[in-house]
Order: structure tokens, then C-alpha cells, then sequence
């Protein structure tokens, strides 16, 4: 699932006390063989400046000379350099000149400055050579260390037991989704269909359309999560194949492998940073006719601001891809539990990314809908829809709402349909 319940988007709002040495995690496209080169230094900054909607960073020490500028760029995307420490108390037009320990220095910028006030392309630092970390295995290790850590909770917040012990049981996720797919399969069922669940976690979707008659496979990165997965299936005398990769590399993977369809249950895009792979994947895995299926958090609600009053719906998070969203929140959002392995990084995903994606790699859009409950409480305000909790307190609510005065404003989740029916070619 993408968005706990509490996180943190580096910006003006920034504040914490933290003096000395920073921790800067540097990521540049250095041309040494990577897309993106990736360092990780202490400096000792010595001066801050504000241009343009740009924070430079003078810096001297161990690693950059004094009078290195170091930008913070969001728009455009070229150069990116984490403080992962951040110093000082404020942050505004006026700082330039003023010494360290009066400003933050962990900002990025809302508009675009000027082309004047660009670097030049940066060069590595001495230390630096072409047997380099890709962003993309920062992000991955990262993501996977905390995955691994909140499998075991979620074996527990899930309420695994009930699921494996009841052989008719399915998850409420599963059980939903099922109503929107099943239409769309043979006879109106997925008995008999191979079916493959990509991001699958600790696998108590997989094993629930296992248990409504379909052959599945399941795929996800981290380890943790897929012994679960296999103890669960073994638990409940589950014949399932799980297999340990990352989207990025299950295409080469699962090479020659096709199924009917191909599932993902909610939670998942947040999690990667190229939808155009994800989807050449989804179509490669799929037989000509073949049926792909996805429920998600809606992007406009991932938008809304999580600390937001009650009743008030405002916007505080991106909607559109701008690159890795940091999250340091230690919060679980399905468990009490606090996480060790806190920091993550997310991507925004919009519809038109989501939509153009699947239709350049082949597949053509059957049905799309949009839903107004989600599968975890995302507002500490939302209410549960099951009748149950609203009698009693302590019945575990499946699904939450937006207190009915403010339902129709805003939709939470989207659930789509595709099928393969063209070789990959699709829109320009």
C-alpha cells in the first residue's frame, strides 16, 4: 500500500535542528555507463544561497572543494541532491550570504529557474568510479529492506489465521476485486485460467483466487513477504508458485511464460518508477485474448493531505510523476507496529500515465471505473462501510468512506480492465 499514515515531502515547511556534517545522497545523469551515477558523502556546508526558486549549496570538507555549488532541482529533472540531515530554522528569499545555521537546507523547488541559473554537468568526485549503484537499486534495496521488516506484521494485521483456516474464506481485497473481474472472464469465472499476481506481498489475494479455482503464480521482491506467502499456501493445502523478482527483471525472467490473466491487487504502482516497463511486462506475460486486471488508490485521493482537519479535503502531495517521494514515516499502515526500516521512496502516478502506458504496449482499455471506499483507513476521519463495525466497535471495518457530505467530491480507488488484442505499437 502507498501512503502511511504520516509522511513527509521535503519543502519549505521543512524544520529540524541538526548541526555538522550533512549526509548528501548525490544522484546525477554522469554518463559513466549508468543512466544515473549515485554517491553518498559528508560535507560541511558553508554557505547557503536562494536563486530563482533554486537552493545552492556552497560546500567544503572531505569530499567537494570550497565553492562547490550543488543545485536542488525538481523541475526540470536533471540533477537531484538529497540532504538527507537537515539544518536551521528558515528558509526565504533573503537568505543569501547568511552562514549555515540559519537556513534549511532540505528544499526543492517549485518552478523552474532559468536556464541561466543551471550547473554545469557535474563531475564525480575523486572517489567516484564506474562500478556504480543505479538509482534504481537505491530505491529497490531500500524498498525491499522495509518490505522484508513488515511482512511479519502483516501476517498478523491481515488476519492470515482466519484466512487459512477457513478453506471458503477469501480476502476482502480479493473479494471485491472479484466483482469487477470476473465479468470479464470465461463464463464469468477463473476456474481452470492461469493466473499470474504481480506484487503479490505475503500472497493473501494470490491464495484467495487460488481458492476460486485459478492456477497462480505469484511475484514479488521481497523474500520475507514470499516465505509467508508459501507458508500460507502450505497452511491452507494451496498448490502455488511464487517467485522472488522485481518488476524490472521479470520480464527476463518469466521469458516465453503467458498467462490469461495477469492481476494486481491495490496498493502497487506507488512503488515503481517506470510504468511503460511495468506495462511491456503486463503484455508480455499475457496470451493473445488475455485479461489484465488492476484496482488502485485513486491519484487524486493519494493527494489529499493526511493531516488536513477533519472535513476538509485539500491537496499537499503530487498527482503528477515528479520523480522519488521520500517517506520517513515509521508508521504501518495496516499494523500498530513502528518500522525500523522506515525510509522509502514512492512515485506519484496520474491516469494518463497509467492509461498510456498499457495502451503503448498493446492492450486495450475494457472497462475502467471509479470507487468511493478504500481498503485501509488513509484519513484518520473516514468512516468504515461494513455494517458490522457500525454496531460494533470492535468488528475489524474492511473498508473505508468519506463521511457522506463529502463522498461525491473525491474518488478513492479506480479498478481497470484490459485485454491483449494487438501487438505493441498503441498511440505515438
Amino acid at each position: 500500500m502507498n501512503r502511511r499514515p504520516t509522511r513527509s515531502l521535503d519543502s519549505e515547511a521543512s524544520r529540524e535542528a541538526d548541526f555538522g556534517l550533512l549526509r548528501a545522497i548525490w544522484r546525477a545523469p554522469f554518463g559513466l555507463g549508468a543512466e544515473f551515477a549515485h554517491f553518498e558523502a559528508d560535507f560541511r556546508p558553508s554557505l547557503i544561497q536562494h536563486r530563482h526558486g533554486t537552493l545552492v549549496v556552497h560546500g567544503s570538507g572531505q569530499t567537494w572543494t570550497p565553492g562547490t555549488a550543488v543545485f536542488l532541482i525538481m523541475y526540470p529533472r536533471r540533477y537531484t541532491m538529497e540532504l538527507v540531515s537537515r539544518v536551521g530554522s528558515s528558509l526565504d528569499d533573503s537568505v543569501a550570504g547568511t552562514t549555515l545555521d540559519s537556513v534549511v537546507v532540505t528544499r526543492r523547488c517549485t518552478t523552474s529557474p532559468p536556464s541561466s541559473a543551471l550547473p554545469a554537468r557535474p563531475q564525480p568526485p575523486p572517489h567516484l568510479t564506474t562500478e556504480l549503484p543505479t538509482r534504481d537499486t537505491v530505491h529497490i534495496e531500500t524498498n525491499r529492506a522495509h518490505w522484508d521488516e513488515v511482512a511479519d506484521f502483516h501476517r498478523e494485521s491481515y488476519d492470515t489465521k482466519s484466512l487459512v483456516t477457513n478453506p471458503s474464506a477469501l480476502s476482502t481485497v480479493a473479494e471485491e476485486d472479484a466483482e469487477l473481474l470476473l465479468p470479464f472472464l470465461p463464463n464469468n469465472s477463473a476456474a481452470g485460467l492461469d493466473m499470474i499476481h504481480l506484487q503479490c506481498h505475503i500472497g493473501a489475494d494470490t491464495l484467495s483466487w487460488a481458492r476460486m479455482g485459478a492456477h497462480m503464480t505469484g511475484v514479488d521482491m521481497s523474500a520475507r513477504s514470499l516465505d509467508i506467502a508459501r507458508e500460507l499456501a502450505a497452511e491452507a493445502s494451496q498448490d502455488i508458485e511464487y517467485i522472488q523478482s522485481t518488476i524490472a527483471d521479470a520480464e527476463n525472467l518469466l521469458a516465453g511464460r503467458v498467462f490469461d490473466v495477469v492481476y494486481t491487487s491495490i496498493g502497487v504502482l506507488g512503488w515503481l518508477d517506470d510504468l511503460e516497463q511495468w506495462a511491456r511486462l503486463v503484455s508480455s506475460l499475457l496470451r493473445p485474448g488475455g485479461t489484465f486486471f488492476i484496482r488502485e488508490g485513486h491519484p487524486m485521493a493519494m493527494a489529499l493531505d493526511i493531516e488536513a482537519p477533519e472535513g476538509v479535503l485539500r491537496l499537499d502531495w503530487p498527482y503528477f510523476n515528479v520523480g522519488p517521494l521520500v517517506d520517513e514515516s515509521d508508521a504501518d499502515y495496516s499494523s500498530p507496529n513502528q518500522v525500523t526500516n522506515a525510509r522509502t521512496y514512492e512515485w506519484a502516478h496520474p491516469l494518463s500515465e497509467v492509461f498510456s502506458s498499457l495502451m503503448r504496449a498493446g492492450l486495450t482499455i475494457v472497462d475502467f471505473q471509479e470507487q468511493d471506499t478504500l481498503p485501509w483507513k488513509f484519513l484518520p476521519w473516514m468512516v468504515p462501510t461494513n455494517a458490522g463495525r457500525q454496531q460494533d466497535p470492535n468488528c475489524a471495518a474492511y473498508s473505508y468512506q468519506l463521511p457522506s457530505g463529502l463522498r461525491a467530491l473525491c474518488p478513492l480507488t479506480y479498478s481497470l480492465v484490459a485485454r491483449k488484442t494487438q501487438q505493441p505499437s498503441g498511440i505515438e
